[in-house]
């Protein structure tokens, strides 16, 4: 303040604080951080939501979920050359469906034959050569010609068995749309083709992961007939139901919290249950179960409940064969089972050579 003469002039200096403006720009930033954080939230609301409805209401997203067909490996092979894809001795066909779907199979020699076989009848004289026959049928995903499924149908062959193994319509190069019916009357059809061929030699079936529930009902079918018999049934990988697969697989992780009520809002809705645990009591035949513990599709467990199962049904039922094992396969893999060496084991004291 300072004075001039009579009057007096009071000066008031104002300073802004250095720096206010900038404090108000991180306060914007951290705003719009929580704006995009709460947009984000949001829509995962929504999608975890909107996934669980339309898994409720639409079959049609049901049957893709479980089937995933649509992923054809390998993505550029040739199934209808199977030397191609590096599988010696093997006869590519077809055998056509009541409703007019082909479904597209192989027949692979035992490793025995000599690499030159070619016509098709030698290969169906061949079949009755008294050699087991394996029938194979593969899970979801993939084709008769998926790489892990080759390495398992040749350990089959190197044994000396045959192999055939078969894509379900809508897999690989065979017709149609798949369905849990369909899948099953196509594995009928593969019987009867064998039956119809090979009529004494002793045939064996081996369902991997889906394929297990389509092997249990085979065998059901197979026994209500009353007709022609397997020697014995394989389940590679099995599940109890499709609603335990469901809940334990790896998809359904973000519901495990909520998995009691994800489970009877949603999933006890699927229409197509493969209900392998409920097949399973329903026929006598020889039973082997094989299961790994890194299994992180179908979790070891299921194959123990599964065995558990059918070793009750089997004190029960004195007319049912008491031959019922499991193998425990270790560390392997939901696709590497195959590659046990205490399943080989068992292998030689399940499937008869003779």
């Amino acid at each position: 303040m300072r004075s001039t003469g009579g009057s007096s002039t009071q000066t008031v200096t104002i300073t802004r604080r250095a720096g206010g403006g900038a404090k108000k720009r991180p306060q914007r930033k951290i705003a719009t951080l929580r704006n995009v954080a709460a947009l984000v939230c949001v829509v995962l609301v929504l999608v975890y939501v909107s996934v669980a409805v339309l898994l409720r209401i639409s079959a049609e997203v049901q049957s893709h979920l479980i089937f995933l067909h649509y992923v054809r490996i390998p993505f550029f092979g040739n199934l209808s050359d199977p030397a191609e894809l590096g599988v010696r001795n093997a006869r590519n066909y077809d055998l056509m469906q009541y409703d007019g779907c082909p479904v597209s199979t192989w027949h692979i020699l035992p490793d025995t034959y000599p690499d030159n076989v070619t016509e098709s009848q030698a290969y169906i004289s061949a079949l009755s050569d008294g050699a087991p026959i394996v029938l194979y049928l593969h899970g979801n995903t993939g084709t008769r010609g998926t790489r892990h499924r080759i390495e398992a149908y040749q350990s089959l062959t190197r044994r000396g068995y045959h192999v055939i193994a078969f894509d379900y319509r809508g897999y690989g190069d065979s017709q149609c749309v798949p369905s849990e019916r369909g899948m099953m009357e196509d594995a009928l059809l593969e019987w009867d083709w064998i039956q119809s061929h090979s009529p004494h030699s002793p045939v064996y079936i081996w369902g991997h992961s889906l394929g297990s529930a389509a092997a249990t009902y085979l065998a059901k079918e197979i026994w209500a007939r009353r007709h022609t018999y397997p020697k014995g049934v394989v389940l590679d990988a099995p599940f109890t139901s499709m609603v335990d697969a469901a809940s334990n697989h790896p998809f359904a992780i973000p519901y495990w919290p909520i998995m009691s009520v994800f489970r009877y809002l949603v999933l006890e809705s699927f229409h197509q249950r493969f209900e392998s645990e409920l097949r399973l009591i329903s026929f006598p035949f020889p039973l082997l179960i094989a299961h790994g513990h890194s299994d992180v599709i179908i979790p070891f467990h299921l194959g123990q409940r599964m065995y558990e199962t059918a070793l009750e049904a089997r004190r029960r039922n004195p007319y049912m064969s008491k031959r019922a094992y499991f193998v425990d396969c270790g560390r392997s893999t939901h696709k590497t089972n195959f590659e046990s060496g205490d399943l080989q084991h068992a292998l030689d004291h399940f499937i008869d050579r003779k």
